[in-house]
């Protein structure tokens, strides 16, 4: 294998030598707006001629971010999974991109591309959620001007016209002012979207408002209308249509339910889990598989295990396949995350939860896949290997804390599969009980 960038034999699509965030900006601008005739990397050329459609090089994102600080790749991975607009990636969009402009205060290029992609895949289908982003760019003077167009695009949909024009001044202003204002559009496209918005006012005022051209849409927008007291076409009364991801309703990560720790000895009964994922960045992790054992007094009475096709693309599947060792055709429908998941919900039924890092990442992997099944909830109380083991003994406390530690200090080989690793798990707990006592 080639590095993508200098063509050196690689183990990655980058080698090590490339591997900085200098590079991978570059690469991942390339691979996304990837057009053969124009490309000038002979080596990114090269790579993306092995595809049947060089088009699909961009599914290759994921893997290019693996490595890096998650800090340093929410950004591509987040407007990755906007650009490719299929399923598999939109339904990860909304979840990601909530996550980055909350969590990142600063209006940067990179916070500004992120707010104009989350309106962007809200535009004409929802009338509710892209409004709170569409104030914020109302409130702040110092965007760029394409988050006032869209901005501007949207108050006229909704028949807030006096904030629509007016961010069309300012944007208009900003194009006469100051320099280094567009995200990725240029003056004369920003100037011609600009008027045409102008004159769409002039009509949603003089003669009619917006209305949208499908009936999903109508429905969306006419409570807005409603409310307004704006006269409108009749819509028609009738179920909606399919869920946009063909699924259950994913879940938002703030609309989970915090899940609960348990504090004191274990139980008699209690039940290991473990998952398996694809990914080593927390926020986009999707299991592949999960497994779980039911202790009763120190022995296994019960087990669990399945494997879940991921949900996060071809890549993701991809990379399951390889991880396991099966074929990538096993990742079937049979095993949906919504069907898995409902299977080890019964499995598990009100007992303990524990694992290692059962709060932190094996909790979030397990709560992503509850999610993205639907579920909203967990009653079930999580209690964490590693806490149990800073209680008990000060060297496996702050750096020591992890679970590569304690293996190695108790000579225990890690597991296969995720099966073994739960079973794994018990001896920790065996070995960490004959210290205590």
């Amino acid at each position: 294998m080639k590095c993508i960038n200098c063509g050196k034999k690689s183990n990655a699509l980058l080698c090590d030598k490339c591997h900085t965030i200098e590079i991978l900006d570059k690469m991942f601008s390339e691979i996304l707006g990837y057009k053969e005739e124009i490309c000038e990397n002979k080596y990114l050329k090269e790579y993306a001629s092995q595809f049947e459609n060089p088009y699909l090089v961009r599914d290759c994102i994921p893997e290019l971010l693996e490595g890096f600080n998650d800090e340093d790749t929410e950004f591509y991975y987040c407007h990755f999974c906007k650009v490719r607009r299929i399923d598999e990636y939109r339904a990860q969009f909304e979840e990601l991109a909530e996550k980055y402009l909350t969590e990142h205060e600063e209006f940067d290029d990179k916070k500004q591309q992120i707010l104009y992609d989350i309106i962007s895949f809200y535009l004409r289908d929802e009338f509710v959620k892209p409004q709170k982003w569409c104030e914020i760019i109302y409130e702040n003077k110092n965007l760029k001007v394409e988050l006032y167009d869209i901005a501007a695009e949207f108050f006229g949909m909704i028949a807030e016209y006096k904030k629509s024009e007016e961010l069309v001044k300012r944007a208009l202003d900003l194009i006469k002012k100051k320099k280094d204002k567009y995200i990725f559009a240029s003056k004369e496209g920003m100037e011609r979207s600009l008027e045409k918005q102008k004159d769409l006012l002039v009509r949603y005022k003089n003669q009619k408002p917006y209305w949208p051209s499908t009936e999903e849409r109508r429905r969306a927008l006419a409570p807005i209308y409603d409310a307004k007291k704006i006269e409108h076409p009749p819509i028609e009364i009738g179920a909606k249509g399919k869920d946009r991801y063909e699924r259950g309703a994913v879940i938002r990560e703030s609309e989970f339910k915090p899940i609960e720790e348990f504090y004191g000895e274990l139980p008699k009964k209690y039940v290991i889990f473990w998952c398996n994922d694809t990914s080593n960045i927390p926020a986009i992790r999707c299991i592949y598989e999960i497994a779980a054992i039911r202790v009763e007094s120190g022995k296994i009475v019960e087990k669990f295990q399945s494997f879940v096709k991921p949900w996060d693309g071809k890549v993701a599947r991809e990379k399951a396949a390889k991880l396991s060792g099966m074929s990538i055709e096993k990742f079937s429908d049979d095993i949906k995350v919504e069907k898995v998941m409902k299977k080890f919900m019964k499995f598990i039924r009100e007992d303990l939860l524990v694992s290692t890092n059962a709060l932190g990442s094996q909790g979030k992997i397990f709560i992503r896949a509850l999610r993205y099944s639907g579920i909203n909830e967990i009653k079930n109380k999580f209690w964490d290997i590693l806490d149990y083991a800073a209680d008990t003994d000060t060297k496996f406390d702050l750096e020591n804390n992890n679970r590569e530690y304690l293996l190695e200090h108790f000579k225990l080989k890690e597991g296969k599969d995720a099966l073994e690793k739960a079973r794994v798990s018990l001896k920790l707990i065996e070995k960490l009980k004959e210290m205590n006592s």
